[in-house]
């Protein structure tokens, strides 16, 4: 007796869950609390989100950094080295299940509604690796911080000489990411149960696309084209976020150099010093002065670009499937996501770009010598290497862009692979080739 299969709708069953879980994913990385030490400080996954004044929206690695200077034995410096490296860890691993999620939603709207969602057992792996990511991250962030809900909390009675490590209370961010392992489970457990499920004559049904042309190159060519201006942009996009070299002042007033997150050598005894170290300290002393306004546009601005620039990521993993599929001959995913992808990682890097440059005011064009007459006006800077590299990665996606939009649309009709003018080639068990019309995996327009 045959087994009973399921509609290809009920793949939204799982959909829903992972959706529910990927809103979760985000609710514990946005959480406001996730440690809290002593009766005075409370965390966020990145930053202090209430402490004192001095040390306003400073980051694990501002207070790492401050403790550990005065001295590597104290408890404070352990405490906060842990935080770091806890928060840190769990980011990397979480934004990776993120992105990972986002890829398994888009293939499970493909899958229930009848589209080609390239190869079933990628959706296994993804949704596997989703929740391993997931686990492990909350592993690792409890392991390194040695968060509990039931230490003591209490600071150190003097930070400045006492040894031992105080302990870190867990608050409500751990809390939902301990929630969210079960509802991950339970989603992939949904996807093996439904995929395994699905009606596979539906999976039978493949587009195949015919090699349509413009300007006389066909949609392969473009297609190339397109792949070769994406990957150099996302070069120049990466070394433009590594570059250490983004901003700088004149020797002559108040010397600065510095990176997108960091200023170089701008406090004694300090290599590298972020930006929100600084305006913290900045603007206790003086919340009107130059200076201040400086470092926290400087923080914001680079706080939105990273921001983008991983969202710009995320697309572009979305879009390599794109154009991977088309390459292979087959008609992937959602037409008008495959629109959308190139525009949306076009838009989302150049307003990255935009906006640094708006909130930092940093501009080519400046003397960066500013002598501060007026106290209050904000500091000239000036821009490096950094954003130089940054604006050409605009000048290759947005073309990279232009060229997928206009070669997609001219691409040929979709159909059938079936209807496609195949024979079968000896040897060949799996599938069929058209011997005389076929190139590298993708199929010509046969003449009627």
């Amino acid at each position: 007796m045959a087994s009973r299969t399921c509609p290809k709708w009920t793949l939204f069953i799982p959909l829903f869950i992972i959706i529910i879980s990927f809103g979760l994913n985000i609710a514990s990385l946005s959480h406001p609390t996730w440690v809290s030490q002593g009766s005075s400080l409370e965390f966020s996954l990145t930053k202090c989100t209430n402490c004192p004044s001095s040390n306003d929206q400073w980051s694990w690695e501002c207070y790492a950094q401050y403790y550990c200077e005065l001295n590597d034995d104290l408890g404070d410096c352990k405490l906060f080295k842990d935080g770091y490296k806890a928060s840190y860890a769990y980011l990397f691993l979480e934004v990776l299940s993120l992105m990972l999620t986002v890829m398994l939603i888009e293939k499970l709207i493909i899958a229930g509604t009848g589209g080609d969602y390239g190869s079933p057992m990628l959706i296994y792996i993804i949704s596997s690796f989703v929740f391993i990511c997931h686990l492990l991250a909350t592993i690792i962030w409890f392991g390194l911080s040695k968060a509990s809900w039931s230490g003591s909390c209490d600071s150190t009675k003097n930070p400045t000489t006492d040894t031992d490590r105080p302990d870190f209370c867990a608050e409500g961010g751990p809390a939902i990411a301990i929630a969210n392992i079960f509802i991950n489970a339970f989603a992939v457990v949904a996807v093996f149960f439904f995929m395994c499920k699905r009606d596979r004559l539906t999976d039978g049904v493949r587009l195949g696309v015919e090699d349509g042309k413009w300007l006389c190159l066909p949609t392969r060519y473009w297609m190339f084209i397109t792949l070769s201006l994406l990957f150099t942009g996302i070069i120049f996009l990466l070394a433009a976020i590594g570059e250490d070299s983004w901003v700088k002042r004149d020797p002559r007033a108040h010397h600065m150099h510095g990176s997108l997150l960091r200023c170089k050598d701008c406090i004694a005894d300090y290599d590298w010093v972020g930006w929100d170290c600084l305006a913290g300290n900045e603007c206790d002393s003086d919340s009107s002065s130059g200076a201040c306004h400086l470092f926290k546009h400087l923080r914001d601005s680079s706080s939105a670009f990273v921001t983008l620039a991983g969202i710009t990521v995320v697309l572009i993993a979305m879009f390599i499937q794109v154009v991977s599929g088309i390459l292979s001959g087959r008609d992937y995913g959602i037409r008008i996501l495959n629109y959308a992808y190139p525009v949306l990682i076009a838009l989302s890097n150049l307003l990255g770009t935009i906006i640094w440059f708006g909130i930092s005011k940093a501009g080519f064009d400046k003397n960066c010598d500013n002598k501060q007459n007026d106290p209050e006006d904000t500091l000239d800077i000036c821009s490096t290497t950094g954003p130089s590299l940054s604006i050409v990665s605009n000048f290759l996606f947005v073309p990279m862009a232009v060229i997928f939009f206009i070669s997609y649309w001219k691409r040929g009709e979709s159909r059938p692979l079936s209807a496609l003018t195949q024979i079968e080639t000896p040897g060949n068990t799996h599938g069929l080739h058209d011997v005389t019309n076929f190139q590298g995996g993708y199929p010509k327009k046969v003449a009627p």
